[in-house]
Formats: C-alpha cells, sequence, structure tokens
C-alpha cells in the first residue's frame, strides 16, 4: 500500500489519504478507516465521507478545540491530525472493512436506452451485444457515492469498455440511466445532465429523500447487472433495505 498523509481541507475538515489509484485495497482500507471511527467516534468529527482512497472528516472546530488535548500554539486542525495519526497508527488500517453487500440491478440495453450503445461498440471494436455482455460479465465495487445524491461510481470495467466522457454532455438524462467512462461505471438517479456514455436503463430508484436509508447503494457495496427486457422494464419490482 502507498504511503498515506492527512492534510486539512479547508478550517473544518481534515482528509487522511492512502493514495491516488483506483483500488480496490485502497477502497477497504478508507472503508476500515470510516467504519473504526464510527465505532469509537473522536469528539466534534460530524461526518466521515469516503472516495476512492480517501476519507474525510468534518468536524465542529470549538468541540475539537475542547475535547482534544494540545501544547499552546497547536491549530485545531493540527490536534485533530496528531489524535487521528495516532489511532491510525495502532494499528494502520489493513483493509479489515466488512464483506460487502451484493446487489443485482436490472438493465434494460434497448435503443432508446442505451443512447451511446453503438458509439461504445463503435469505439471498443465490437458489437452492441459484445458491449452488452462485457458490462455484465463482471462484479463491481462502489467506491463513492458523489455528484448527486445517490450516483454511485463503479468499477473496474473491462479494459476493452475504456472510454472517455463525452465531448458534449447531454443537457438531462433519465433517472436509472446506466453509463460508462475510463474504467467505471455508473447510474444516474435523478434527471441531470449526463458526460458519461449512456447504455442502459434501470427502473429501479437509487435515491429517495423519503426513505431511510436514502440512498439505495453506498461505499464499499458490490453491484452486478442483469439484462432485462422492455416487458419486465415496467414491472420489475425493487427491494430496498
Amino acid at each position: 500500500m502507498e504511503p498515506w498523509r492527512i492534510y486539512a481541507l479547508g478550517d473544518r475538515a481534515l482528509t487522511v489519504s492512502f493514495g491516488d489509484t483506483l483500488s480496490d485495497l485502497l477502497s477497504e482500507t478508507v472503508l476500515s478507516l470510516q467504519q473504526a471511527l464510527q465505532a469509537d467516534p473522536i469528539p466534534g468529527v460530524e461526518e466521515c465521507v469516503p472516495s476512492y482512497a480517501t476519507l474525510t472528516l468534518y468536524y465542529d472546530p470549538a468541540v475539537v478545540r475542547a475535547s482534544l488535548p494540545g501544547p499552546p500554539g497547536l491549530s485545531v486542525s493540527e490536534r485533530l491530525a496528531s489524535h487521528l495519526w495516532q489511532r491510525c497508527q495502532q494499528p494502520t488500517p489493513t483493509g479489515s472493512a466488512s464483506s460487502p453487500r451484493l446487489v443485482e440491478i436490472p438493465v434494460c440495453y434497448e435503443p432508446d436506452f442505451g443512447l451511446d450503445l453503438d458509439l461504445v461498440a463503435v469505439h471498443a471494436g465490437m458489437t452492441v451485444d459484445e458491449v452488452i455482455e462485457l458490462h455484465l460479465s463482471r462484479t463491481y465495487r462502489v467506491y463513492l457515492i458523489g455528484f448527486v445524491p445517490g450516483f454511485p461510481y463503479m468499477g473496474v470495467t473491462d479494459p476493452r469498455l475504456d472510454i472517455p466522457r463525452r465531448a458534449e454532455p447531454r443537457q438531462r438524462v433519465a433517472p436509472g440511466s446506466v453509463a460508462l467512462a475510463g474504467r467505471q461505471t455508473g447510474i444516474y438517479p435523478l434527471e441531470t445532465p449526463a458526460g458519461w456514455q449512456v447504455i442502459g436503463r434501470t427502473p429501479w430508484t437509487l435515491f429517495d429523500a423519503k426513505r431511510t436509508p436514502a440512498c439505495w447503494l453506498s461505499a464499499g457495496m458490490e453491484v452486478r447487472f442483469r439484462r432485462i427486457g422492455l416487458e419486465d422494464f415496467a414491472s420489475t419490482s425493487q427491494p430496498w433495505p
């Protein structure tokens, strides 16, 4: 694992970085630290947000200053960083996060939904069906939720599906649109602008503010896709965790 470091992100956040690569091991390490901090919270830390290889801690400076000891002149972020460094040292996180939950998501790849399937096929030098089979062939890890509420950044795709983002993003795509960019796949949970290559759509809802949890997927989960036809698109029921 790459050397890790801690740095300030403004005056109310601190980031722990374990590297800068797309790696299941780094993701597991991030989630392991997040779980440890949830089990034994640091006073003043209000939220821990995981990303590919980082965990960002958002904190209340007044509570941290009152709760964590430190010599005069030491800033709040330095106090928190020192405390966090000690927590990470014994033991240093080593990817001990709990076993991921696997979910299977139905996707319809029909032309009305797979807006960029033909383009992806040409880029990959394959047929549309071969692109679909490659997309279905892997189990994807959810690295983080971002961009908009509920959007999962998942990887890694087969290298043959490595494709750049659209040169000109679409102004809107429908909720449930499944897309590719680089070595990742994602699902747009809301009607939003979209720069990724759309290859299908799921009938399932990934974000609902009235539910708990509001996001159907979370970092650390694993996803497999299941192909469905137009007939099943409107009738496929969705479980909610």
